[in-house]
């Protein structure tokens, strides 16, 4: 098991992880930090430790939901352009087998890289 050494809102802590893992446990407290900054430094007075990370918790999964919604639009959009393409009666010069392999494969990559940013947030 590998340990990292991080700092989140001014406090250290020393973390466990499974090998292979630690630049990614080093990430998610670098973007868990940047938050906290955020929170502190927009308030008058010092917030407890335990107060500090509910706040950036929800902040996280405000950014989380909103990627969510996000995700659900996008998939609902590439749903919408493949029903377009298979009803169509015939094709067109804009709207061509090619175009549409290549805007299908465009809008699933897209949709590939929500959902690995969803799953570092969770």
């Amino acid at each position: 098991m590998a340990e990292v050494n991080v700092s989140i809102g001014g406090r250290r802590y020393r973390l466990g992880c499974a090998d292979g893992e630690e630049a990614g446990v080093a990430a998610y407290a670098e973007r868990m930090d940047q938050i906290a900054n955020d929170i502190q430094s927009n308030l008058s007075q010092p917030v407890p430790e335990g107060r500090l990370m509910v706040m950036v918790g929800l902040t996280l999964a405000d950014e989380m939901t909103e990627m969510h919604r996000k995700m659900r639009a996008l998939e609902r959009q590439t749903a919408d352009a493949r029903q377009l393409a298979d009803t169509r009666s015939a094709p067109s010069d804009m709207f061509n087998a090619e175009v549409e392999a290549d805007m299908a494969a465009r809008i699933d990559a897209i949709a590939a890289r929500i959902e690995t940013l969803t799953e570092k947030m969770v």
